[in-house]
C-alpha cells in the first residue's frame, strides 16, 4: 500500500491539470497520510466504525478493487479508510452503486466549501460586503442534519457526531466519512472564486473555471480576467495638479 501511495503522489505531481477541487485519488492520498499518523488502536476503531456505515456493502465493498480484495486485511483496512474520505463525492449523483434515494439522503452540496470574500480596498468592502448572500458563519447549528451549512460548520458538526458515543453508530460512521472528506476539501488549492459568484451565493470555487495562467493553456495567452471592484480610487496627481 505504501508503494501505491508513492505512485499516486508521483502521478498527481507530474500530470498537468487545471486548478480545481480534489478528485477521488486526491482525497485518497490525503486520508492515507492521515492513516499513517494514527496508532493501531485508533485505526482499528475507525475501521470498525466505517463497517457500520448504512451503505457499507454497496458503497464500500461494492467499490473495492480486485487487487485489494485479494490483498491482506491490513491493505483492505487502509483502502476502506481512504475510500471513506471520497464517499461524500460518490453520493453526489446516481451511479452503478448509488441510487436516487442515496443522493437524496446523503448528498449535501453546500457542506463542501465556504465562500470567504477578499476585498482589494476598503472602498470595495463598503460597496460589496452588504450585498453578499453567502453563508460565512462558523457557528455549529443545533440541527445535526442542517442542509445548507458551509464546510467549517459541517466539519464541526461531523466531529460532534463522531465523538458522541450515544449517537447512532450508523450516523457516526457517515459523519466520519464527512470529517475525512471535508478536511481535505477545506485545504484544496482552488481557494478563490469570482466576485460575481460571491454576490450570487453560488457553489464555491470548485465550480469556477480557472483564470490566468492556469486557463491560458499551451498558447500562453492570458484570458480576460475581470475583478469586481468598488468605486475607482483617484489616481496620482498629474503634473498639472489634476487627478488623472
Amino acid at each position: 500500500m505504501r508503494l501505491l501511495l508513492n505512485a499516486v503522489v508521483l502521478v498527481l505531481a507530474l500530470l498537468p491539470a487545471p486548478c480545481g477541487a480534489w478528485n477521488g485519488p486526491g482525497h485518497n492520498v490525503i486520508d492515507l497520510i492521515a492513516w499513517e499518523q494514527l496508532d493501531e488502536a485508533t485505526q482499528a476503531s475507525a475501521v470498525a466504525l466505517l463497517k457500520a456505515h448504512p451503505r457499507y456493502e454497496q458503497h464500500f465493498l461494492g467499490r473495492m478493487p480486485e487487487n485489494v480484495w485479494s490483498g491482506s486485511p491490513a491493505e483492505q483496512e487502509q483502502w476502506l479508510f481512504a475510500h471513506a474520505g471520497a464517499w461524500p463525492d460518490l453520493v453526489r449523483g446516481r451511479s452503478d452503486v448509488v441510487t436516487d434515494d442515496d443522493v437524496r439522503r446523503y448528498n449535501r452540496p453546500t457542506w463542501h466549501y465556504i465562500n470567504l470574500p477578499v476585498f482589494l480596498t476598503p472602498a470595495d468592502r463598503d460597496v460589496l460586503a452588504a450585498g453578499l448572500k453567502v453563508n460565512r458563519s462558523t457557528d455549529i447549528p443545533d440541527d445535526r442534519d442542517a442542509y445548507s451549512i458551509n464546510v467549517v460548520q459541517a466539519i464541526g458538526n461531523a466531529l460532534r457526531i463522531v465523538r458522541d458515543e450515544e449517537a447512532p453508530t450508523q450516523d457516526r460512521a457517515v459523519h466520519l466519512c464527512w470529517v475525512l472528506h471535508l478536511v481535505g476539501d477545506a485545504h484544496q488549492p482552488s481557494g478563490a472564486t469570482t466576485a460575481r459568484r460571491m454576490r450570487e451565493g453560488r457553489a464555491g470555487s470548485a465550480a469556477a473555471k480557472p483564470r490566468g495562467a492556469a486557463a491560458a493553456g499551451a498558447s500562453g495567452r492570458r484570458p480576460n480576467a475581470r475583478v469586481a471592484r468598488g468605486p475607482a480610487s483617484p489616481g496620482p496627481p498629474s503634473p498639472s495638479g489634476r487627478r488623472r
